[in-house]
């Protein structure tokens, strides 16, 4: 549950442009970390898809950095979106 809920959050900002791939990618990187791998093709099938992300998650990485440096460093909230932080 909370993958959706982060992943529509991350594309309501305009984070992520596929709430889907995001999700996926997420729990690949959930199975990689604490699953352990009975087959080493299973092992291998998985990295090479977790390769395959990398240029995808740079640029999320890229986006949330823009973001972070307009609106969180500067503080300067966009409208509306985080209305309890406007007095």
């Amino acid at each position: 549950m909370w993958l959706i809920v982060e992943a529509a959050l991350a594309a309501l900002l305009g984070w992520i442009d596929s709430t889907e791939r995001w999700i996926e990618i997420r729990s690949l990187r959930n199975w990689l970390v604490h699953e352990y791998m009975d087959s080493a093709s299973d092992l291998l099938q998985a990295l090479l898809v977790a390769l395959e992300s990398v240029e995808l998650l740079t640029s999320y990485q890229q986006l949330m950095a823009t973001y972070a440096k307009k609106y969180l460093i500067s503080k300067n909230l966009p409208p509306g979106l985080f209305s309890y932080a406007e007095g």
